[in-house]
């Protein structure tokens, strides 16, 4: 691939040599490759969305079966026990009496 330019003594001869600078006639392939890019980020952002609400509501379908508190009480990604739950409790408590 060449420029065609073998002097750089009459800058003026000199246009643009950047691709696609001739118009739509001169740089069909990067037409096609921002037409396949432009496609490809639509797509991704759908997938990206739906993936998203599916995770957001098994999310809320969670804290409405368990309860808010017990759901968020780990992140672990798990459901926090009885016992985890009653030891977040007492150290609530405690924590509440060393601020009087």
């Amino acid at each position: 691939m060449s420029t065609g330019i073998t002097s750089y003594a009459d800058l003026s001869q000199i246009a643009a040599f950047s691709p696609g600078a001739g118009g739509m006639d001169g740089g069909g392939a990067e037409w096609i490759m921002a037409i396949v890019v432009f496609v490809w980020v639509i797509w991704f952002m759908v997938w990206q969305f739906k993936q998203e609400d599916k995770e957001l509501k098994e999310a809320v379908r969670l804290y409405k079966e368990v309860g808010m508190e017990r759901a968020m009480a780990t992140a672990k990604g798990r459901i926090a026990t009885d016992e985890e739950m009653k030891a977040i409790e007492v150290q609530r408590a405690m924590g509440s009496r060393a601020g009087h």
